[in-house]
């Protein structure tokens, strides 16, 4: 399996997560922010296909964190609840990790590019994945207190994450 093909499998395992996570989300809030993550994925599987087949790089989409950030504010204000909660942090902190091995595996691939513009598009995506990870935080902080949210969660972490 070339560097490629790996990293496309990864991105086919955080999209099979995040798919599964979906099946159990009970409200539109966090249906929306885990079809946004969806996307991200499936974006960034087009982008390692299209340099696996030396096709013109695709852009890289971007995952804003003020629309998830605000999009937890509206569930806070619905008195909505994520449907995992305390009790499913589990499936939250295994998508932790696999975005934090997704951003550090790009980084290291970026140091095996071939390329100036291989390194760019692996160092962008590893971008994105730092960006799902401060994501996949707000969600945690959401659910450990949403009473309290964003008190904490806007100062653990930049809208550029």
């Amino acid at each position: 399996m070339n560097i490629y093909q790996t990293a496309m499998q990864m991105e086919k395992e955080g999209k099979a997560m995040y798919k599964h996570m979906l099946t159990k989300a009970e409200n539109k809030g966090e249906r929306s922010i885990l079809n946004m993550l969806i996307r991200m994925e499936e974006n960034h599987y087009e982008i390692f296909e299209a340099m696996e087949e030396k096709h013109h790089p695709v852009n890289v989409k971007k995952l804003s964190i003020s629309l998830i950030d605000q999009t937890l504010l509206d569930m806070k204000q619905h008195k909505e609840q994520m449907a995992f909660g305390i009790g499913g942090m589990g499936i939250y902190e295994q998508a932790i990790n696999l975005e934090k091995t997704s951003e550090s595996r790009y980084r290291h691939l970026a140091d095996e590019a071939a390329s100036k513009d291989e390194r760019h598009q692996f160092l962008e995506i590893a971008e994105e994945e730092h960006k799902h990870l401060g994501a996949l935080r707000s969600i945690v902080d959401f659910i450990k207190a949403p009473e309290h949210y964003p008190a904490f969660a806007e100062f653990s972490q930049p809208d550029d994450v």
